[in-house]
């Protein structure tokens, strides 16, 4: 059974339904002001009366309002009902404001000073357009309600599919990359012992870091970058060197928080299309720098690069599971560029808000 909101969550959508009449209020004392000789007290309890008449059999018409629904079709029979409402309501209204004043005043009196049966038309009419006005505002704020639903439903399940991507990430280490590690260190403890040693303490590191931090959202920067250099390790195990690394990461950077699995993906992308392929291996850049408020993070190789065509195969699931994870965390707020051309390497740049509860950025231009 789900949990009953507090007392002041459920009480502030009637505060705020009460307020929207207060200027209704102050109209309806202008106008009977200005048409009637009455007492002071006389007008503000009439233009107060008509208020809390026309704000009870508001709540009916909000009420009607979520039985009814608009229609993608059959409008015409829309509009019929909600003519027959129209006047049902404005017979009530006149009838209750009627009603409000003859024990009072007597039926004589209440006529008189209401302008008598000729004034039964004009009651009825602004009825009537008091309907249109309060059903259409009940009609609007449902839609809204129902798009604001929608967004927020659009937005978790974009979460979740992120997150799912995130954990066949966290579950693939790719199978090769253990295999090919297993291999070399096989060798590596029949010639270096102490090397195999730890090699072994960096691939534990690794598959900790994949296993425990699971759940993680956020890491430190520092730690991701940790886990990557472990990977870049025993990836020279096998390519030796064919395999150069270069990095260049600010101190302060390296303070920021960032998502798991930042950064080991374009590594090995990196190593994978641009490196493992030549026989005279390559160089991979890895770089991490404060740009203002930004956290700018680069993985450059020099390998190959690659055509448009080529391009749109190589992202493959580590990029665009990175892209959807940023537009579902930060809203527009951070983004993955790709620079490559034949010839010229491979370049990933990351930008995002350098850490959570950071000044609000702007989106990144298209």
């Amino acid at each position: 059974m789900s949990p009953v909101p507090p007392l002041r969550t459920r009480a502030r959508p009637w505060l705020a339904y009460a307020l929207a009449w207060v200027p209704f209020a102050v109209l309806q004392w202008v106008s009977i002001a200005t048409q009637s000789d009455e007492s002071a007290g006389m007008i503000v309890d009439a233009a107060i009366s008509r208020t809390v008449i026309s704000a009870l059999l508001g709540v009916g018409v909000w009420w009607v309002s979520g039985r009814i629904a608009l229609p993608a079709r059959r409008r015409a029979r829309f509009y019929a009902v909600q003519s027959l409402l129209a006047v049902g309501f404005a017979a009530l209204w006149t009838v209750a404001w009627y009603a409000r004043w003859i024990p009072q005043m007597g039926w004589d009196e209440t006529m008189k000073a209401t302008g008598g049966a000729q004034a039964l038309g004009r009651q009825m009419m602004m009825g009537i357009w008091l309907y249109l006005m309060v059903a259409g505002a009940s009609y609007a704020l449902r839609v809204r309600r129902r798009l604001q639903e929608r967004e927020v439903a659009a937005a978790r399940a974009e979460a979740l599919a992120a997150r799912a991507q995130l954990a066949a990430l966290r579950a693939q280490l790719n199978p090769h990359f253990l295999f090919n590690s297993l291999h070399s260190l096989t060798t590596l403890v029949r010639h270096d012992a102490e090397a195999a040693e730890r090699a072994l303490d960096r691939l534990g590191d690794l598959l900790r870091y994949a296993l425990d931090g699971a759940e993680a959202e956020d890491v430190l920067l520092a730690d991701e970058w940790e886990f990557t250099r472990n990977y870049l390790a025993l990836e020279q195990l096998r390519l030796a060197d064919r395999l150069k690394i270069e990095t260049a990461l600010d101190d302060d950077a390296l303070e920021c928080d960032v998502p798991s699995f930042v950064l080991q993906p374009l590594v090995e992308n990196a190593i994978h299309h641009g490196i493992a392929p030549r026989p005279a291996g390559g160089t991979v850049r890895v770089a991490a720098r404060l740009d203002g408020e930004r956290l700018v993070l680069e993985v450059r190789d020099d390998g190959p690069g690659a055509t448009p065509e080529q391009l749109a195969n190589r992202a493959g699931l580590g990029l665009r599971a990175l892209r959807r994870r940023l537009e579902a965390r930060y809203h527009g707020a951070a983004g993955v560029a790709v620079v490559t051309e034949p010839g010229a390497g491979f370049a990933v740049t990351v930008h995002l808000p350098a850490a959570d509860g950071a000044p609000a950025v702007a989106p990144l231009p298209a």
